[in-house]
């Protein structure tokens, strides 16, 4: 396969994330009017700034989750699947055995666009009012859903969800993090894996659920339309 081809079909899958992503925050009423009328928008190409809350970071994580469902129901089971294994050259490949390229090619574009908007230190002392989640947490998250997208439409098994797999995977995407940036990511690491890091993960699921059933709620009190 073509270096080019290969770097489209990447670019496609991450645009697509993107603009799902966008997407999900209008359809899930995240984006909320002001007092003059206008809409509030979003960025995802600038350095975190301390204006956001729990609840922003839950709503980041909601719509890239949304986002998740969507790129993978046209990837593997939408108008793109056979395009895209064309362009893999593996056209032959039927049911699951077609979703494993697919899948990789996925997690590969995300995880780069994930590694792309990680710009270095952060300050743990204001991780709770940062207006997006920690990079590696919607890491995680992400491939959740994902593994739940799979469950849910007969995918591949969970055995593909194996921590050996997305090593390499992260390893191949983090080529985009400048080098001076990357021994930030292993600071973020080590404060999720200790107690604050373990309590911050613990109060944004929680604000995420939340998020989740308010949406809900929201839904069933919507009026009908005639």
């Amino acid at each position: 396969m073509a270096p080019d081809a290969f770097q489209g079909l990447l670019f496609g899958i991450q645009l697509g994330f993107l603009v799902s992503h966008e997407y999900t925050h209008h359809v899930h009423r995240h984006c909320v009017e002001s007092q003059s009328g206008v809409i509030g928008l979003w960025t995802e190409f600038q350095h975190d700034a301390t204006s956001g809350s729990m609840n922003s970071q839950a709503e980041e994580l909601d719509a890239d989750g949304y986002a998740t469902y969507l790129v993978l129901a046209h990837l593997l089971h939408g108008n793109m699947r056979l395009s895209a294994l064309a362009e893999l050259g593996r056209s032959d490949l039927q049911g699951t055995d077609g979703d494993d390229p697919l899948l990789t090619c996925f997690f590969l574009a995300v995880l780069a666009f994930f590694c792309e908007l990680w710009h270095g230190d952060t300050d743990m002392a204001s991780v709770y009012r940062l207006r997006h989640p920690l990079p590696p947490v919607r890491i995680t998250y992400m491939i959740r859903v994902a593994e739940m997208w799979c469950r849910q439409n007969g995918s591949v098994p969970q055995s593909w969800f194996n921590p050996a797999r997305f090593q390499e995977l992260f390893r191949a995407a983090a080529e985009v993090i400048e080098e001076k940036a990357r021994q930030t990511w292993d600071a973020q690491m080590s404060f999720l894996r200790g107690g604050d890091g373990v309590q911050y993960d613990h109060e944004l699921f929680e604000r995420f659920e939340a998020v989740r059933q308010n949406r809900g709620q929201a839904t069933i009190n919507q009026p009908t339309c005639r």
